[in-house]
């Protein structure tokens, strides 16, 4: 299952929405106090959906889990989507 919902980061992108997305694998509804490792992963848009990747085409880790039974819970958040290279200039505002 994954879970989406809208944040804000006002240290990144002020008031801007940030996608948010919870994968948790099918075992977390039966075994809630089970502890699971954690994968974070950088642009979130790009992970579950194909109509909120940025080709049209996400990298199918939810279906890849599903398939494979693997106890983890992933969690990634939308990177910024500005024209400017907003992506660039968030993950390497040092360079910039």
């Amino acid at each position: 299952m994954v879970e989406k919902w809208n944040i804000t980061i006002p240290e990144l992108t002020g008031e801007e929405d940030r996608g948010v997305y919870v994968y948790l694998p099918e075992s977390y509804a039966f075994e809630p106090d089970r502890r699971y490792g954690v994968l974070y992963m950088f642009d979130g848009h790009n992970i579950f959906f194909d109509s909120d990747a940025t080709y049209g085409k996400c990298w199918g880790m939810k279906e890849y889990m599903d398939y494979t039974g693997t106890p983890l819970i992933i969690a990634a958040v939308e990177c910024n989507h500005s024209p400017d290279n907003g992506r660039l200039k968030e993950y390497t505002p040092f360079l910039l």
